[in-house]
């Protein structure tokens, strides 16, 4: 108990006692003071007054905040660390005294979902997040509700942030047959350029082109900056009575952006 009579008055004839401030349960439970009557005679009595405070249930608080999660993560992949929310009715006197659950809720999208007790926002399936589609940031609300009487709860707005990371480039599987003359000479093209497919759209991103194996002969080359075939040595040495097929292993490597 807290000795603070100056935190009440009394109506002297009547008696009655009045606060002079608001009171906080989770600070201080109870007040003692003392209270003197006296009458005209001078004869007076004392008496101790203990006043107790009645704890009563308090919304939870949760706030606004962001997160960030890369592109193209799987399902269960966490966003961030968990959302936190806190309770003035799990203290007491500066303490921890938890006697509350808080739940999580969140409002229905097809992106994320969020752990009931942890309050943890996951990815819900596979191929949600892509930095290249039209949508890179989102907001979802968050509810958190206490289990105390009237199921009290908060809102807060949480916005999602996508970061792009680099994706590999790939080669046209469909469009990787060339075709060239006998008897051409060096630097004569193979057909057209083998060009790759970039995921990267949003970034400048550039590709060097190599040739990494079935080169038997160094037959042929390949510019770095095109994916241009071209012939890698003099003419009559490429004969279709000799060989007419040829299967190469190519390479492309992108800038590494971001």
């Amino acid at each position: 108990a807290t000795n603070a009579s100056s935190r009440f008055s009394l109506a002297g004839p009547s008696g009655v006692i009045t606060t002079t401030e608001s009171f906080n349960y989770e600070t201080h439970q109870s007040f003692v003071f003392v209270v003197k009557a006296a009458d005209d005679g001078g004869l007076s009595a004392r008496a101790g007054v203990n006043v107790n405070i009645v704890d009563m249930n308090e919304p939870p608080e949760v706030q606004d905040t962001s997160r960030a999660i890369k592109e193209n993560s799987m399902p269960k992949g966490l966003v961030g660390g968990p959302i936190e929310a806190s309770d003035v009715d799990n203290k007491l006197n500066g303490v921890d005294d938890v006697h509350q659950a808080l739940t999580f809720t969140m409002n229905n999208n097809p992106e994320f979902q969020i752990g009931a007790c942890s309050g943890q926002i996951e990815v819900k399936g596979v191929g949600l997040l892509n930095f290249e589609a039209t949508t890179i940031r989102y907001t979802v609300v968050v509810t958190v509700t206490d289990d105390g009487d009237g199921l009290l709860w908060d809102d807060a707005n949480v916005e999602i942030n996508v970061l792009d990371i680099n994706e590999p480039p790939a080669f046209r599987l469909t469009d990787m047959v060339r075709a060239i003359e006998e008897n051409k000479g060096t630097d004569s093209k193979v057909g057209n350029p083998c060009t790759c497919d970039e995921p990267d759209i949003k970034t400048n991103q550039t590709h060097t082109y190599s040739i990494k194996a079935g080169n038997d002969g160094m037959l042929w080359n390949i510019t770095p900056s095109t994916g241009q075939l071209l012939v890698n040595v003099d003419e009559n040495v490429i004969d279709y009575e000799s060989q007419n097929l040829y299967t190469l292993l190519l390479k492309v490597i992108d800038a590494g952006v971001p």
